[in-house]
């Protein structure tokens, strides 16, 4: 009686590893797999270092009494602050290639100009108008300028992300009209400053106060 042939079972392995163990086979391209997990283990441990240093820059800064805070500038104020920054003599530094502000130079400048001219500056519920317009024509001028929008579609972003309209000087903070068209953005356009919209505004306030009294 023959005795029964044992067939050897070849489990066959999935084809990713196959695939994979193929690609090993010459030295070529183990090196390869080697250098790419060479780099990834570098970029993790460059990001990890990145993350510390932030902290530590982060506790550092809070230790010495200071509170770290966002501001959104627009590119008139950005242009002003080089020229102060620059004028004092103070360094830059290159992030992704590109000159920047040093954070703590700048806040300390901030700081400075500050703290010395507070007792010169006044500040009432005007100024606050005057703020507000201020924001509005930044706004304005980047869409027209930079965004290249013609007056409907600034009016369009405008009315999208609810920015108050105050149709009179005499209305801040008591009530506005949302609705922005384009007749009301020629001031803003034309405007130099902030206080040159004011007074725009009141002026016209004031003819349209004595149309009715006469």
């Amino acid at each position: 009686m023959k005795g029964k042939r044992v067939t050897k079972i070849n489990k066959k392995k999935p084809s990713n590893q196959r695939s994979a163990e193929r690609k090993l086979t010459t030295p070529q391209a183990a090196e390869i797999f080697t250098s790419q997990v060479t780099k990834e283990g570098f970029s993790s441990e460059n990001t990890r270092h990145a993350m510390e240093r932030k902290r530590v820059s982060k506790n550092r800064v809070v230790a010495s009494g200071f509170k770290p805070m966002t501001l959104n500038l627009d590119s008139a104020v950005m242009e002003l602050l080089h020229d102060l920054y620059g004028g004092a003599g103070l360094k830059y530094t290159t992030r992704n290639g590109e000159i920047c502000f040093k954070v703590a130079e700048l806040s300390m400048m901030i700081s400075y100009l500050i703290t010395t001219h507070y007792n010169t500056t006044v500040t009432n519920q005007i100024s606050g108008y005057k703020v507000y317009l201020h924001k509005i024509m930044a706004v304005v001028k980047f869409r027209k300028e930079f965004q290249f929008e013609n007056e409907k579609e600034i009016c369009d972003f405008l009315n999208v992300n609810k920015f108050k309209r105050y149709a009179s000087v005499f209305r801040f903070k008591n009530g506005y009209d949302s609705t922005w068209e384009p007749k009301h953005l020629a001031m803003y356009i034309e405007a130099k400053s902030a206080d040159e919209v004011y007074k725009k505004m009141k002026d016209r306030r004031i003819r349209l106060m004595k149309k009715v009294i006469n």
